[in-house]
């Protein structure tokens, strides 16, 4: 069994986390049944000691590394059903109570292209890959993510990949929460790893936020979003009103009936670059509480 799940306690969790989202798309298929898979999107998603993720599950089957997780309804060991499935591949451990794990979001059937998009139409595609299984028949699995007898598995790939994997933060967060300072230290961590954006549709203003950090140009960015070069200006502003206006538009978010969710991609833009400026001070130890005033 390979380690890649196995996390160091009480290191650097974020440097840790990168290392595997971008290993996984990089170096991983997906096998479903006889099919194999690149993975476009993963998310990661960690509550340890010193990593307090407040939008983890923190499920008990949570808390070792290298398992399926099929998203279960609160604690219990209910599945999920309907449009709120998704699995992920754990990474906790039962010695310091942590739990987590990365979440995929999207792949590329690697013989045909197709694209599967969303957490949910995934797991539909592994339960017809399983051979039309239904969500409750795999509530009582515990499989682990590397034995090709359970025919859904990681594989190496025979040569890793070398192009470039993007970052962003993760799609469909809320930054409102009675503790809402942990929220503002996680909700725009850049815990989602991409590969091939261009073929993603879901969570593209994230993936545009991502790209916009890392300075590229705006012809990099029309090829890699395939968004119209007569937009990108608009976000731009949006970034930049976020940034002059950051605890206005937190407040507006968090109390104005605004949340992230609900707002469209400008707004989600305008927010999220808020969010970045509170970091900016947390950083430097200055770590702004909000209030509703």
């Amino acid at each position: 069994m390979d380690d890649l799940f196995v996390l160091d306690a009480g290191t650097d969790y974020e440097k840790q986390l990168h290392s595997i989202g971008r290993r996984m798309l990089l170096e991983y298929d997906l096998v479903i049944g006889d099919k194999h898979y690149d993975m476009l999107e993963v998310e990661a998603y960690l509550n340890a000691p010193g990593h307090p993720d407040p939008f983890v599950h923190a499920h008990p089957f949570q808390k070792r590394s290298g398992y399926w997780f099929f998203h279960r309804a609160g604690m219990s060991s209910t599945l999920r059903n309907g449009s709120r499935k998704g699995v992920d591949i754990t990474v906790g451990k039962a010695i310091n109570n942590s739990t987590g794990g990365l979440l995929i979001r999207a792949v590329e059937d690697k013989e045909t292209g197709r694209v599967i998009e969303g957490p949910s139409l995934l797991v539909d595609e592994i339960l017809l890959g399983l051979g039309g299984l239904k969500t409750a028949d795999l509530a009582d699995e515990h499989w682990d993510c590397w034995t090709q007898e359970n025919r859904l598995y990681l594989k190496k790939k025979d040569t890793p990949y070398t192009q470039p994997v993007h970052q962003s933060c993760r799609v469909g967060l809320r930054l409102s929460h009675h503790n809402l300072t942990t929220r503002l230290q996680y909700v725009g961590r850049p815990y989602r790893y991409v590969m091939k954006p261009w073929l993603l549709k879901k969570g593209r203003v994230w993936t545009l936020f991502g790209l916009m950090e890392e300075k590229l140009t705006i012809e990099e960015l029309v090829r890699l979003t395939l968004m119209k070069k007569t937009l990108l200006p608009k976000y731009k502003s949006e970034y930049d009103t976020g940034q002059k206006d950051a605890i206005k538009t937190i407040k507006q978010c968090v109390w104005g009936g605004k949340d992230i969710v609900a707002g469209n991609a400008l707004w989600k833009t305008r927010v999220m670059s808020a969010v970045r400026w509170w970091e900016r001070q947390a950083e430097t130890g200055n770590i702004i509480e909000i209030e509703k005033k």
